[in-house]
């Protein structure tokens, strides 16, 4: 379940996260658009989790054509949001209507979305797919089937501080 992300200063042991542990996950860099030497192999590590599906979305760009090749997006943003807020109302239903009980959410499969550019992503689609994605975040730490990592520019990610979506989903103190 955890992925390398890097060697521990303190006893040069491998550091790895586990990013299934959280609905949310961020990756923050000063500029991640200049990045792609860390984030090619960083992805292609989720790529080799067994248990799960997983979704590029880059909303930035940062890629390459052929740099990562299975469900890779860079345009025709308002689909994937379709696909993601219909997945999450599934759950949801099905978690209601089973009285809230955990074990109905292991049928679902899980996928973890790897979202480059969150900011860009939001700004490039329509306010009704905003809203669909933005209540997928905040109510996905209740099931937490789907997992999020978002990797954005540490200031833009900032600007977020405030939306409800990462007050109630995202733990600053990690």
């Amino acid at each position: 379940k955890t992925i390398p992300i890097g060697i521990r200063k303190d006893n040069l042991d491998i550091a790895t996260f586990d990013f299934s542990a959280n609905s949310i996950s961020l990756v923050t860099a000063s500029d991640i658009t200049t990045k792609s030497s860390f984030f090619t192999p960083f992805v292609k590590l989720f790529m080799k989790v067994p248990y799960q599906k997983v979704v590029v979305i880059d909303a930035n760009k940062i890629f390459n054509p052929g740099d990562i090749s299975e469900n890779y997006i860079n345009s025709n943003f308002e689909s994937i949001i379709e696909v993601i807020s219909n997945n999450y109302n599934k759950q949801k239903e099905t978690y209601e209507n089973n009285n809230y009980n955990d074990d109905v959410l292991e049928k679902f499969s899980k996928t973890t979305y790897l979202i480059f550019g969150i900011s860009n992503l939001l700004s490039r689609v329509s306010n009704d797919a905003k809203n669909k994605l933005t209540t997928v975040l905040s109510g996905n730490k209740e099931l937490n089937v789907d997992h999020f990592v978002i990797i954005e520019n540490a200031d833009k990610l900032k600007s977020f501080a405030y939306d409800e979506w990462y007050k109630s989903s995202i733990d600053t103190s990690e």
